[in-house]
C-alpha cells in the first residue's frame, strides 16, 4: 500500500470528523445559534438510523425468508426498500426533534443546526470513526504485520478481518477522494431535508412537506442502493448525488428565505 494511499485514508478519517464540528462551531459564532438542535439531530440520527432502522431490517434483510430473498436478489426492489425504510426513519426522527425543539428554542436558524447535528454525526460514526481505524489496519498492510494478525486470528473474526483487509486494499487516492465528496453532499442534503422539515412542524399549511422530504431523501438513497447492487457505477452515483443535491438545497434555500420565521409555540408578547 503506497503511503500516498495511506495519507489519504487517514485524511478521510480526520475530515469527516473535524469539518462537522468546525462547521458547527461557524454556525454557532455567526448566529449566535443554541447547540442544542445541534446534540438533538445526533442523537436522533442514533436513535432512528442506527437502532430503530434496524428493525426491518432484521426481516426483509437478514433473515432468510422468502421476502428477503426477494429483495436481495432484485437490486430495484433492494434500492427501493433501502431508500424508503431510511427516508421512513430519518424523516421521521426529524419531525419528532422539531416538535420537541419548538418548546426548547425559536428562529428559523434551528432547522440548520439541526441538520449540522444530524449530518455531522453520520458522517462522524459512517465514515470518520471507521476510517480512523481503516488508517491502523492500512499501516499494518503497508508494513507486512498484517499477517502475523491474520495468522493468529481464527473463526468469524478471520472472516470479518479479511473482508476488512480486502477493502482496505483495494482502496486509492480517487476513492478516498469520492468518499470525501460523497460525504460533502450528503451532509448538506442533511441540512436542506432539516430546513424541509422544519417548515412542515412550523406551520401547519405545510405539513404536506414532510411526506415529500421522506420521498426526497428516498430518492437520494435509491441511488445509492443501485450502487451496493452493482447496477450504477461509483462515478454515476456520485454525479447524481452532487445534481440531486443541489436542486433539493436550492429548493430548500427558498423555503428558507421567504417562508418567514413563525414559531408556534413562542410566546406572544
Amino acid at each position: 500500500m503506497s503511503t500516498s494511499t495511506l495519507s489519504a485514508i487517514l485524511s478521510v478519517g480526520i475530515l469527516t470528523i473535524s469539518v462537522p464540528i468546525l462547521v458547527l462551531i461557524v454556525w454557532c459564532v455567526k448566529t449566535k445559534a443554541k447547540v442544542l438542535p445541534a446534540l438533538t439531530g445526533a442523537i436522533i440520527f442514533l436513535i432512528f438510523a442506527r437502532i430503530l432502522e434496524m428493525f426491518p431490517h432484521i426481516f426483509f434483510l437478514y433473515m432468510d425468508t422468502p421476502v428477503s430473498r426477494i429483495i436481495t436478489a432484485t437490486p430495484i426492489l433492494y434500492a427501493l426498500y433501502a431508500g424508503l425504510v431510511a427516508g421512513l426513519f430519518e424523516e421521521t426522527g426529524r419531525f419528532v426533534a422539531f416538535r420537541f425543539l419548538q418548546k426548547k428554542t425559536s428562529g428559523k436558524e434551528t432547522a440548520i443546526t439541526y441538520g449540522i447535528g444530524h449530518g455531522g454525526f453520520e458522517s462522524m460514526s459512517v465514515v470518520g470513526f471507521g476510517f480512523i481505524q481503516y488508517f491502523s489496519i492500512a499501516l499494518m498492510i503497508h508494513n507486512g504485520s498484517i499477517n502475523a494478525l491474520l495468522s493468529s486470528t481464527t473463526g468469524d473474526e478471520l472472516t470479518s478481518l479479511q473482508s476488512i483487509v480486502s477493502l482496505i486494499s483495494s482502496m486509492t487516492v480517487g476513492t478516498c477522494a469520492l468518499t470525501v465528496l460523497e460525504r460533502a453532499y450528503a451532509f448538506i442534503f442533511h441540512i436542506a431535508l432539516s430546513v424541509i422539515v422544519y417548515y412542515a412542524v412550523q406551520k401547519p399549511e405545510k405539513k404536506w412537506l414532510f411526506p415529500v422530504a421522506i420521498l426526497l431523501h428516498t430518492g437520494l438513497d435509491i441511488f445509492a442502493g443501485l450502487y451496493q447492487m452493482d447496477v450504477l457505477p461509483l462515478i454515476a452515483t456520485e454525479a447524481i448525488g452532487i445534481i440531486y443535491t443541489g436542486v433539493v438545497t436550492l429548493w430548500s434555500h427558498h423555503i428558507y428565505t421567504t417562508d418567514g420565521d413563525t414559531n408556534l409555540f413562542q410566546k406572544k408578547g
